[in-house]
């Protein structure tokens, strides 16, 4: 069994290259050329809007619906 299969978490795709985050901000897995500023700012969203995302993660797994969440204000 992958263990990463079992944590919830984030994909994220910069340019082909690839990056999993969990829901507490913790880097899962990335590509070794993944842009250091993208994966501060997916961070830092993720660490914004936790709670959100973990209100989706149950949506979709149990209603099929997604909510939308505001993206970084940069």
């Amino acid at each position: 069994m992958d263990y990463m299969l079992c944590i919830p978490s984030i994909h994220a795709e910069y340019q082909e290259k690839e990056i999993v985050i969990d829901f507490d901000g913790h880097i899962r897995q990335k590509s070794d050329t993944f842009p250091q500023d993208k994966e501060e700012m997916l961070i830092k969203w993720v660490k914004l809007h936790e709670k959100e995302i973990i209100e989706n993660h149950y949506r979709v797994n149990h209603t099929h619906e997604l909510l939308t969440i505001e993206p970084l204000d940069i």
